[in-house]
C-alpha cells in the first residue's frame, strides 16, 4: 500500500508585473520541490499592486474594468508553455507526466497579503481529522534573492510554536546571479542572443518597453505567449500615448472703462409753498429720491425768481 505524501503548501508571493522567463526559474524550482515531496500542487499567490509604471497590469478582471488583458492571464499561460519545455527536456516517462500533471495554482491576493497566504493554506488543507488532532502542514516559502527580506515575516507568521497546524517552515531563497547586471545594461549594448532567460526581471522589460525595443521584448516571450498576447502586452506595459498639450492663444477683449462721474452740474426748480427755488444736484451714480430734507447735503443754489421779465 503506497504511503500518502505528507501536506506541503509551496508557494510564493510576488507582484510579476509583468511576468517574465526570469519568474517562470522560481515557478519552476517550486515544481520540481513538489515532484520531489510527491505533492499534487503548488502556490503562485500575486500582489494586487498596481497603480504606477512600476505595476502596469491590472491582477484579474474583477480589479478593473476595459484592460486589454490580466497578470493571472499572462502568467497562466506561461506556465503552461513551460511546463511543455520542461517535458520535452524530460527522459523519464514518469516524471514528464508528474510535470504536465501538476496543478500550479495562481491567485490574486486578496485583503491583507500575510492573512491571503494564512487563508489559502487553511481552504486547501483543511483538517481532515477528527476529535483535537490536526493535519499538520509543512510550509516550503520560494522568493527570489532580491526579496530575501521577507523571509523572517513568513517565518513568524507561520511559527510552529505559535500554530498548532504547521509543523515546520522552510523558506527557499533563489539566487540569480546576472540579474542585476542585467537590468543595469545599456538596452543598446545587449545581444539578446547571449541573454539568459533566467536573469530577465520585470523590470528590465519594463525598461526595453520604455525604449521601444520590441524586438528584444518580442524574442523574449516568443517561447511562453501566442503572438497576439505578446503584442497586447506590450501595449498595456507601454501605456497610452503621451497626448501634447495644445494651447490655443484667446484674445481677449480689454474690459470696458467704467463711466466716470461728473462734476456736471443740473439747476432744478421746485415749487416749495408757492415759492420757487433753484437747485443745483450732482449727476452720476445711483440716483436717490429727492426730499427737501436733504437740501443741506446737496450743494444748492437759491435764486429770488419773483421777478418780471
Amino acid at each position: 500500500m503506497k504511503e500518502q505524501a505528507q501536506n506541503c503548501f509551496i508557494f510564493t508571493f510576488s507582484r510579476m508585473n509583468p511576468p517574465t522567463p526570469g519568474h517562470l526559474l522560481l515557478i519552476e524550482s517550486m515544481i520540481m520541490k513538489a515532484i520531489e515531496l510527491g505533492q499534487e500542487k503548488i502556490f503562485v499567490l500575486l500582489s494586487k499592486t498596481k497603480g504606477d509604471k512600476s505595476n502596469p497590469l491590472t491582477c484579474n478582471q474583477n480589479d478593473g474594468d476595459n484592460e486589454l488583458l490580466y497578470k493571472k492571464n499572462i502568467l497562466d499561460e506561461m506556465i503552461i508553455n513551460k511546463k511543455l519545455l520542461l517535458a520535452q527536456a524530460e527522459t523519464d516517462p514518469i516524471k514528464v507526466n508528474k510535470i504536465l500533471d501538476l496543478n500550479v495554482i495562481v491567485l490574486c491576493a486578496t485583503g491583507n497579503p500575510l492573512g491571503f497566504m494564512s487563508s489559502t493554506l487553511e481552504e486547501y488543507f483543511p483538517d481532515k481529522n477528527s476529535g483535537n488532532v490536526k493535519d499538520k502542514v509543512k510550509v516550503y516559502f520560494f522568493v527570489g534573492e532580491d526579496r530575501s527580506s521577507f523571509n523572517k515575516t513568513i517565518e513568524k507568521m507561520f511559527n510552529p510554536l505559535n500554530r498548532d497546524d504547521i509543523e515546520a517552515v522552510y523558506p527557499i531563497e533563489l539566487t540569480r546571479k546576472g540579474m542585476e547586471e542585467l537590468k543595469n545594461m545599456n538596452i543598446e549594448e545587449i545581444d539578446i542572443n547571449n541573454v539568459n532567460d533566467n536573469n530577465i526581471s520585470g523590470s528590465f522589460i519594463r525598461n526595453v518597453i520604455a525604449n521601444d525595443r520590441q524586438d528584444i521584448y518580442n524574442h523574449i516571450y516568443s517561447k511562453y505567449l501566442a503572438p497576439e498576447t505578446i503584442s497586447l502586452l506590450y501595449e498595456t506595459v507601454k501605456g497610452p500615448k503621451e497626448q501634447t498639450e495644445v494651447i490655443t492663444e484667446v484674445k481677449v477683449k480689454p474690459a470696458a472703462k467704467k463711466r466716470e462721474l461728473t462734476a456736471e452740474t443740473r439747476t432744478i426748480t421746485t415749487d416749495n409753498k408757492s415759492k420757487k427755488r433753484s437747485k443745483t444736484v450732482r449727476l452720476g451714480g445711483k440716483r436717490k429720491k429727492y426730499s427737501s430734507k436733504r437740501h443741506n447735503k446737496v450743494k444748492k443754489t437759491i435764486k429770488n425768481k419773483n421777478y418780471k421779465k
